[in-house]
């Protein structure tokens, strides 16, 4: 086991490390003992559990237990993307900086009690939130009946309707009049998840993907710029076509589900506009 500190040792370490054998399996227990260690060094602000091949990094939490049982990052030795190196990159001792690395922690932990709030709120409606609706519906008062109403109807059926509502009128105005198909809205989906699931940064890229449905195609774009392109398909003709990024050639596609064969170069393209 380790504990280290880039920048002076004397001042205690910054990072705690438990180190496990290649073969053993991680699990909670040695997150346990991980933060045991961590509990009894007041200066440390993350942790590192590993075998050798999986590393698990965690960060404190301000609680009680001081270090936050789900990793804000992990990364195998044996399988690992570009963004993930670049990930890793930042507790090089060059560059580290540990405030920049919790804050991120912190923005992932958010981001995780965000969705799971939501979901909760979503799939078992708390009495004010099946209230509202029934305002928002014109009634002045709610009554068990109305609300009865509105638990019946709220379900991933509604949900899913309301959400391709939302994408489609956040589109730009120039696609008035043009109907969105279920199968570009499945491209959008599938490349949004491609890009938001790649990395720890990418995460949070959420509202800055959105996407224009023109005549002859269909755009996915970051920023809301026809000059920042992820993608444009053109899903209505007999031959299915995808363009990645600015200037470059057509991908030819079958389904949807191909798209994905194109993870790496849809990541390149947005690390473009990011960067710019």
């Amino acid at each position: 086991d380790f504990a280290l500190n880039p920048f002076d040792k004397a001042k205690g370490a910054l990072i705690i490390i438990e180190a496990k054998k290649q073969a053993e399996q991680l699990k909670e227990p040695h997150f346990r003992q991980l933060r045991e260690y961590f509990l009894n060094v007041p200066t440390a602000q993350f942790g590192i559990l590993t075998n050798g091949l999986e590393w698990n990094f965690y960060a404190g939490d301000g609680g009680n237990d001081k270090l936050h049982p789900t990793p804000f990052f992990t990364f195998n030795v044996m399988d690992y993307s570009d963004s993930e190196v670049e990930n890793l990159a930042k507790f090089h001792t060059a560059i580290i900086d540990p405030k920049a690395l919790f804050e991120d922690a912190q923005d992932i932990f958010e981001l995780a009690k965000f969705d799971e709030s939501l979901f909760q709120e979503l799939s078992d409606p708390s009495y004010a939130f099946i209230k509202q609706i029934v305002n928002r519906m014109g009634y002045a008062r709610s009554t068990p009946q109305r609300e009865e109403y509105v638990r019946k109807h709220l379900n991933h059926f509604s949900i899913k309707d309301a959400s391709d509502r939302m994408l489609a009128e956040s589109s730009n105005a120039a696609s008035s009049g043009i109907v969105t198909t279920a199968e570009e809205l499945q491209a959008y989906r599938t490349i949004r998840t491609l890009i938001l699931a790649s990395s720890r940064n990418f995460a949070n890229l959420g509202d800055r993907i959105s996407y224009r449905d023109l005549k002859n195609q269909f755009s996915i774009l970051f920023d809301n710029s026809q000059r920042n392109p992820i993608c444009t398909l053109d899903l209505n003709s007999s031959t299915k076509k995808l363009w990645i990024g600015k200037g470059n050639s057509p991908e030819t596609i079958e389904t949807i589900d191909d798209i994905v064969q194109y993870k790496s170069n849809i990541i390149d393209a947005v690390k473009g506009y990011i960067g710019d």
